[in-house]
């Protein structure tokens, strides 16, 4: 029998590289997405942040997180002007000293009423405050929930479809919400992105993308899976930021302490697409060593995050050029593609030094902004991961 392709090693080794030396990504999702795998005493780490009390912070424009250091939700201004929670805390307790508190001081009126709920999973420590938000709010308020994970709900889930892997769209007022279905951690986990206005920039983030992973080789797979179908969504939906309603996993709880401390208004949530899915090619190589932990005969390709680099592009030139590398090196031998606008500017294929040159049928106008992009190549042992680099033509 041949060895498998990857062992554990070779995934936790490609998590560290997919960060690209960043710390922000290593100390978060690097260190919270593979504990399971590597240091499990990372989870007391976890359960002891339930003694530190987050007040109602404002970490975005219109977006606001309550809890605790364990477990916390957000608060969405939608566009509405009503408000929306995401997860809703472990018990009704939590709802009487947590969210209904921060639901006034945000102005809960007839005006401004709660418009929905999303709740990411069935886990108690996500959806055990929704029976009290239901006999609080009464039976018109849309409290969203993945099928698979509705066995036993008492409080008359809004069902999302997690049979299906097709993104699905939800509605929290007027906000529009995308959910992934991502079956592992629970049958019926979701992944969110939350569309939202910050700075006066348009971002995108990808809500609890990470979880605990399982211990069962088929529930294991299952999330696998959930990692990488969440990452396709994320790139294809161009998240540019995440948030979890744990909050020592995406840095909420170092961000809110300066927030509160400080007035820092540098947010970390965030990242910018290419450090997004960077991170979610992080949380997928920790899946991946669970999987290849519990069945070492299963075969599972290393994934590695890629990156363009391209000089300042000038206008009214021809010459197009790219480097396209990884951790592991220039990435040799694969399609780049230019594009001036929605137009095929011209292609490429790297050299033994990742670079791709290509001349385009017409110069580039000033101000167009030039796509390079490199679409990903797969194989048995690894997989290199797509990259994009867009900008604009000046002259300087």
């Amino acid at each position: 029998m041949e060895a498998p392709s990857a062992s554990v090693e070779d995934h936790l080794e490609a998590a560290t590289k997919n960060a690209f030396g960043d710390e922000q990504l290593l100390e978060t999702y690097r260190k919270y997405s593979c504990f399971e795998v590597e240091d499990p005493s990372v989870r007391d780490e976890y359960r002891a942040g339930s003694d530190v009390r987050i007040p109602l912070t404002e970490v975005l424009d219109g977006l606001w997180c309550i809890g605790d250091g364990y477990v916390g939700q957000y608060i969405l201004e939608t566009e509405s002007g009503g408000l929306a929670l995401i997860d809703t805390l472990n018990d009704s307790n939590d709802v009487e000293t947590y969210t209904l508190p921060a639901l006034e001081a945000l102005g809960l009126s007839e005006d401004k009423p709660l418009e929905g709920v999303f709740i990411s999973h069935g886990h108690w420590d996500h959806d055990g405050g929704a029976p009290a938000l239901r006999a609080h709010f009464g039976p018109n308020l849309p409290i969203y929930l993945g099928s698979g994970d509705a066995e036993g709900k008492t409080y008359e889930p809004t069902l999302i479809d997690t049979s299906t892997s097709e993104v699905q769209e939800i509605t929290l007022g007027e906000t529009r919400m995308h959910v992934q279905p991502t079956p592992g951690h629970t049958p019926g986990n979701l992944v969110g992105f939350l569309p939202v206005e910050h700075d006066g920039e348009h971002e995108l983030l990808l809500v609890n993308g990470r979880s605990g992973i399982p211990q069962s080789i088929e529930e294991s797979l299952q999330y696998l899976e959930g990692a990488e179908l969440q990452y396709e969504a994320a790139r294809s939906l161009g998240a540019t930021g995440i948030i979890h309603t744990h909050p020592l996993s995406d840095g909420s709880l170092r961000q809110i302490t300066a927030v509160n401390e400080t007035g820092a208004d540098d947010p970390d949530f965030i990242l910018g697409t290419e450090r997004t899915l960077q991170a979610a090619a992080i949380w997928r190589e920790c899946a991946a060593a669970r999987v290849t932990e519990l069945h070492p005969s299963v075969d599972v390709p290393v994934w590695r995050a890629t990156t363009i680099q391209r000089p300042e592009q000038r206008p009214l030139t021809r010459k197009l050029s790219a480097t396209v590398g990884s951790p592991w090196g220039p990435v040799v031998g694969e399609v780049v593609t230019f594009r001036d606008g929605e137009s095929v500017a011209c292609e490429a294929v790297t050299d033994a030094d990742g670079v791709a040159e290509c001349r385009s049928e017409a110069p580039i106008r000033p101000h167009h902004e030039v796509t390079a992009t490199f679409e990903g190549s797969g194989g048995q042992d690894y997989v290199n991961l797509p990259s994009t680099d867009a900008r604009a033509a000046v002259q300087r």
